[in-house]
């Protein structure tokens, strides 16, 4: 699986945010995807977080991902516009 130390980026665009004293993981994407790249949800520890924009690129709504023992919760907030994030893991570049 590929993945991030704790310290690492995932291009320029996703950061890992140093763990809690609990050792819960926390995503922050700074970019907006379609989707939240299934790479990034299985490196969630149980109880980990992972915030981003999420729709298409011309807008999106802050999505927080909750990992659950068995699964993730997923809570959308409010309409945003952020860059697309590209790449591998992102949009095609236009």
């Amino acid at each position: 699986m590929e993945g991030l130390t704790d310290a690492a980026l995932f291009g320029a665009s996703v950061r890992k945010v140093a763990r809690p004293v609990s050792g819960e993981s926390f995503f922050l994407i700074t970019a907006g995807t379609a989707e939240i790249p299934e790479t990034l949800l299985a490196q969630l520890a149980v109880g980990g977080r992972l915030v981003a924009p999420v729709g298409p690129p011309e807008r999106q709504r802050i999505r927080v991902v909750r990992r659950r023992k068995t699964d993730f919760a997923r809570e959308d907030g409010e309409e945003v516009v952020f860059v697309p994030l590209i790449g591998r893991f992102g949009r095609a570049p236009s």
